[in-house]
């Protein structure tokens, strides 16, 4: 039986005061969903099913901003802005008993195509939907046939498709949207477990103004959360240029550094790049000229860098419908021993973070705390073989905490483990204390996330990989007045899990059980012991940017050779530099280039 995961976003720019002279969370980390709705997931036993709850929902549109008729194709509408009503759209739902009413967010585990939010539409327990996304009008003329297009992601339940449709009419309305472009109803119902292009035609008979329409319309009660992305209606059939994401993976990453994304990598431990790939036939990848990579076509290159500072790998992928470029950057720190000390965890700026609800009926209450089918979580944080650190606090970010008096005076466990189980699971424990649940957590209930810590009265020293071990065995049978939960992040859109789970008397990956890629908010404060190739970062990096047709170099060497490559290698421009900072006139095509002066690389990309 599938299990529903209650997934909420905490939203924007979020910053925790762990203590008075400590800054600890996401920084500049903007999440873009208003809201992220259910996402029903596949657990390997019976499960009680989780409960939904409200959560925060963009509210039905019910004004709409008045546009000019659209005449000019191809027309496209990605959803990435919160009130589309800008764009001429128009939302409507009649559900009264759901809360996950249509609208603009995201779904958690389903990565946008294009930015960060998409159209989204939830499920209703007590009714069929009747949701609706109305286009603004459009100029069409007639005989002339229009191809619409739209991305769906529609997955169904327990053997229940979901159903939708694409309509098109004279007016904002349901009653005036008449003829079916797309039909996803009925028998021509079917899952859509990923993103998906369909497509659909239709020819006036008459010149005028028209209105395209997505309706949510499943007819059973309590199927699935639904969403769509880049609608576009063509004059002509119209080829997508290639979809694409990137994500980086490995090192450890500072839970306080101003800079967005740094990571801490040891000596030559490298950085892997994780592409998300649709429509492309081809694809290659450009690395910083200190960069030494396993290769820049395969799927996931393993790349090390000579040198500390700013890094930025480039993904391109070229397809029927043209090229996209994407860039991963990341602020590589290089660790020094006995100098280097810093809160890390294993989350990215592009993370959101999960909140699982609680009901009176819900006895699956957290992935990162006592749930029915385990009560001892653990965190992985991945080092090399010879790296050494000591571990003096952990941070835990609590996102709910409900127990009796009676459990409140229970110790817990807290374990700290060597990744030296069979295939890298929990294995020899390091050190192990038993703080009270009130000592770290307070007598009181907290509904409101909040960072809590524990401060070791004698550092922990391990060497290479280890787990961060929370064992709340003896709290019970969660319910709703018996029950704590961390916070995690939301689910990814790559392979990459960190937190497991003592799941049916093993160590289990949260991927293998859930069927999501997450990490928990478990952050340790840890001191760098051994260090090889150890460097001070550098921000004084190349900087290189194209204005006017002019070629603006910044952070360079005075008199130094300035060389401009394209992607094939060619050289294209040598210039010897006046100053550290110069200008100098160019006339080049639309494309990335790379710009090298001595030592330092950087890229540019001309519109």
């Amino acid at each position: 039986m599938k299990q529903k995961l209650l997934v909420i976003a905490v939203m924007a720019a979020i910053i925790l005061s762990a203590s008075a002279n400590l800054t600890i969370g996401l920084r500049n980390k903007t999440i873009a969903n208003p809201s992220v709705a259910i996402l029903k997931t596949q657990q390997k036993s019976k499960k009680t099913q989780v409960i939904v709850p409200q959560f925060n929902q963009l509210s039905t549109l019910a004004k709409v901003r008045a546009v000019d008729p659209i005449s000019t194709f191809p027309y496209k509408e990605n959803f990435d802005a919160a009130d589309i009503t800008t764009d001429g759209w128009l939302i409507t739902d009649a559900s009264t008993t759901t809360s996950d009413v249509m609208s603009v967010g995201s779904l958690s585990g389903l990565p946008s195509l294009s930015g960060s939010t998409y159209l989204i539409s939830g499920y209703d327990a007590s009714a069929s939907r009747n949701a609706w996304a109305f286009s603004p009008a459009m100029s069409l003329t007639a005989g002339v046939t229009y191809h619409v297009y739209v991305w769906a992601y529609a997955p169904g339940y327990n053997s229940v498709n979901d159903e939708f449709k694409v309509t098109v009419g004279t007016n904002q309305t349901a009653a005036t949207q008449t003829t079916l472009v797309i039909d996803k109803t009925g028998a021509n119902s079917v899952v859509i477990d990923t993103w998906t292009r369909l497509e659909g035609t239709y020819t006036p008979s008459t010149s005028g103004n028209y209105n395209f329409a997505i309706s949510h319309c499943t007819a059973a009660m309590d199927v699935d959360a639904v969403a769509f992305e880049n609608f576009a209606v063509s004059d002509n059939a119209y080829v997508e240029p290639p979809i694409l994401q990137a994500y980086s993976k490995g090192g450890l990453w500072s839970a306080t550094a101003v800079v967005n994304d740094s990571v801490y990598l040891y000596g030559n431990e490298s950085i892997n790049y994780v592409p998300q790939l649709l429509g492309a036939t081809s694809f290659s990848w450009i690395f910083d000229a200190d960069a030494t990579a396993s290769s820049t076509t395969d799927t996931i290159p393993s790349v090390t860098y000579a040198t500390s500072g700013f890094h930025s790998a480039t993904l391109s992928a070229t397809g029927p419908g043209g090229t996209t470029i994407k860039d991963v950057n990341h602020y590589l720190i290089r660790p020094a021993a006995g100098v280097t000390s810093d809160i890390v965890y294993n989350i990215k700026s592009y993370d959101s973070f999960a909140d699982y609800q609680t009901s009176s009926t819900n006895t699956n209450m957290y992935l990162a705390g006592p749930n029915t089918n385990y009560k001892k979580i653990a965190e992985k944080f991945v080092l090399p073989a010879g790296a050494t650190v000591s571990l003096s606090q952990i941070y835990l970010y609590v996102g709910n905490y409900t127990l009796s008096t009676a459990n409140r005076a229970k110790t817990f466990t807290i374990q700290i483990l060597k990744a030296d189980g069979a295939g890298g699971i929990p294995g020899t424990v390091v050190s192990s204390v038993t703080p009270t649940y009130s000592t770290l957590f307070g007598a009181t209930a907290i509904t409101t996330s909040t960072m809590k810590s524990y401060t070791y009265t004698t550092p922990v020293t391990i060497t290479g990989s280890f787990y961060i071990s929370l064992d709340f065995t003896n709290v019970g049978t969660p319910s709703a007045t018996n029950h704590m939960g961390l916070l995690t992040t939301a689910g990814r859109p790559y392979a990459d899990c960190s937190l497991y789970a003592y799941y049916s008397s093993a160590w289990t990956s949260i991927s293998d059980v859930f069927g999501i890629d997450i990490s928990g908010f478990i952050a340790p404060k840890i001191a760098f012991q051994t260090v090889t190739a150890v460097e001070t970062p550098s921000i004084s990096a190349l900087n290189a940017f194209v204005s006017n047709n002019a070629l603006h170099v910044q952070n360079a060497t005075a008199g130094g050779n300035l060389m401009v490559f394209d992607l094939t290698g060619n050289l294209l421009i040598s210039h010897v530099l006046k100053t550290g900072n110069d200008v100098l006139p160019i006339s080049l095509r639309k494309g990335i280039y790379l710009v090298k002066v001595g030592e330092k690389t950087a890229k540019v990309m001309i519109n």
